[in-house]
């Protein structure tokens, strides 16, 4: 403990002032300690940032994410009001509410509102444009197959952004769109051109894993797993496989040649269940 020089002005005072003179010394060590947590801090999420930046460096170009810029017309529209969903505190991490039944909505208006919106990262645009979309296609299903040609270049542009968190979820929503209805699966397979290049560019990629176990944390970045962490998390290349074989599922007979004009590599996973 420091030693204060206490003047004899000092002494001739009571003790509550000679407190309020240790209170005055002690008050900047308690202000240099903030100030070292402060800087400690800085420094972790410095080291953090340059931990990503490298490990971005370390990947091929061809999995490198590319510029996604946060113009999406979900989030101008759910900025305006426009949009009638909300997250639901308190109902879960993934929980949403709706202000309106959703099976009464404009399906040509606002579904493909949704699917641009998939491909944010910020809360709570990223939860509400993912659940909203997958909720859309649940309620009324027939309605889909009308829209289908304006929802399909809003998914491919999440899944050009290379972003695993966004390509995860684009190929998530591209297998609830498949099985929404018994004849979405054949009317997508004319679009496998737009939609399947991107995957092939990960069928291999092991490297990059997700989960979308929480919607809400798109943009916390943490080393190779870049949504979650522990048995939920999955490679792109497993997810990249569980979308082609649903593809080839629904897609009738003319899936499998298509899928592999565009993906090669890819085995059908009919076949291998006949054998």
């Amino acid at each position: 403990m420091a030693i204060v020089d206490v003047s004899p002005f000092q002494k001739c005072i009571g003790p509550a002032s000679h407190h309020q003179t240790h209170a005055k010394v002690n008050t900047p060590k308690t202000t240099t300690r903030l100030k070292n947590t402060t800087s400690q801090e800085e420094k972790d999420d410095d080291d953090t940032a340059i931990n990503k930046t490298l490990f971005r460096q370390s990947l091929p170009l061809s999995l490198q994410p590319r510029h996604n810029p946060r113009n999406t017309l979900f989030r101008e529209f759910y900025d305006a009001g426009e949009i009638p969903i909300a997250v639901a505190h308190g109902g879960g991490s993934n929980a949403v509410t709706w202000r309106v039944d959703p099976a009464s909505l404009d399906y040509h208006r606002y579904l493909p509102l949704f699917f641009d919106g998939i491909r944010e990262i910020d809360h709570p645009y990223r939860l509400l444009s993912v659940q909203g979309a997958k909720q859309l296609l649940a309620v009324r299903p027939e309605k889909v197959a009308d829209v289908l040609p304006q929802v399909i270049l809003p998914l491919q542009n999440a899944l050009k952004t290379r972003d695993a968190p966004i390509v995860a979820v684009a190929m998530d929503i591209l297998r609830h769109l498949a099985t929404c209805e018994k004849s979405i699966g054949q009317m997508l397979v004319p679009y496998y051109r737009q939609l399947l290049p991107i995957l092939n560019v990960f069928r291999n990629c092991d490297c990059l894993k997700v989960t979308l176990n929480v919607l809400s944390d798109g943009s916390k970045r943490d080393g190779k797993e870049l949504i979650g962490k522990g048995r939920s998390a999955k490679s792109l290349r497993v997810l990249v496989k569980e979308t082609l074989r649903v593809l080839e599922r629904v897609g009738g007979e003319d899936a499998l040649i298509n899928i592999k004009y565009m993906v090669p590599t890819y085995e059908s996973c009919v076949a291998i269940a006949e054998r």
